[in-house]
């Protein structure tokens, strides 16, 4: 089984487990129903939650980086480079380690830009071109406009 990087299948997890025998006390002992449940939702979780969320200062400056491949914190930050007026460059490795060690490819499809501005009217858009990511943000204007926000990727 590989994890994040990748995106897990219901199959990553084995088959749908049975009870060898009855569960005699619940509160000890976990029957295959509460299993086959918890790799159902985590499966389900691990297709749909972002790979990446971080927030980026309108300066460029990386305010916070959560990866999902990354649950010990350990790897290093992503770069992110201010291109121009409202325009941002977030650049990840093309494979990061998975939870056995072995490095495994990256492939963003799809990002999210949420501004976090307190004047209202921005908005964000993105393009996503292999482990590069171009963020663009606006303000209510159409105008490109520096501002702080939230990139999330797929």
């Amino acid at each position: 089984m590989s994890g994040f990087p990748g995106r897990p299948a219901r199959s990553h997890f084995g088959p749908t487990y049975r009870n060898a025998q009855p569960v005699y006390d619940p509160s000890k002992e976990l029957g295959a129903q509460a299993i086959n449940l918890l790799c159902w939702q985590v499966a389900g979780a691990g297709r749909t939650v972002p790979l990446a969320v971080l927030l980026i200062q309108g300066d460029g400056a990386l305010l916070l980086q959560q990866l999902a491949f990354d649950p010990r914190g350990k790897l290093e930050n992503v770069d992110v480079e201010k291109t121009g007026t409202g325009v941002y460059k977030v650049t990840f490795e093309a494979a990061y380690p998975n939870e056995g060690g072995v490095m495994a490819t990256l492939t963003p499809r799809a990002a999210l830009v949420a501004p976090q501005s307190g004047t209202g009217g921005f908005y964000g858009v993105a393009n996503v071109a292999g482990s590069v990511i171009t963020a663009y943000t606006y303000n209510a204007s159409d105008a490109a406009a520096d501002s702080k926000f939230l990139l999330q990727v797929w």
